[in-house]
């Protein structure tokens, strides 16, 4: 029994999380952009489009910066130019990959660096 209330609250919980009121990104220059993660205080929605990029959107602001590797305009670029982030802060830092290396994402200065190098 316990673990069944366990279980409805964490359900309750994620949903909850979950219900942002962002439907739109609006952004004429690639209309396929995913969002994958959010900050905690909801400011913030990041993640890659489809053609290798990732961003990173100001929900108050409505700007929205857009990153990616310098190799990527190379039609012979690979899938490790290809960029990704996982989480983006409540300042507007995303924390990702790009050219197959961690990178942070910086919304404030529209510049990423690598993390290891």
């Amino acid at each position: 029994m316990k673990k069944t209330l366990l279980s409805a609250a964490l359900f309750a919980a994620c949903v909850a999380a979950s219900a942002q009121k962002i439907t739109y990104v609006p952004y004429t220059d690639n209309p396929i952009l995913t969002g994958t993660t959010i900050s905690e205080n909801g400011r913030y929605l990041a993640g890659p489009d489809i053609e290798g990029r990732v961003f990173i959107y100001d929900t108050e602001t409505g700007k929205l910066k857009m990153f990616q590797s310098p190799s990527l305009d190379d039609e012979n670029a690979g899938i490790e130019a290809w960029a990704d982030i996982r989480s983006v802060t409540n300042d507007g830092v995303g924390y990702g990959d790009v050219d197959a290396k961690s990178a942070k994402f910086d919304f404030a200065t529209g510049k990423y660096n690598y993390l290891l190098d």
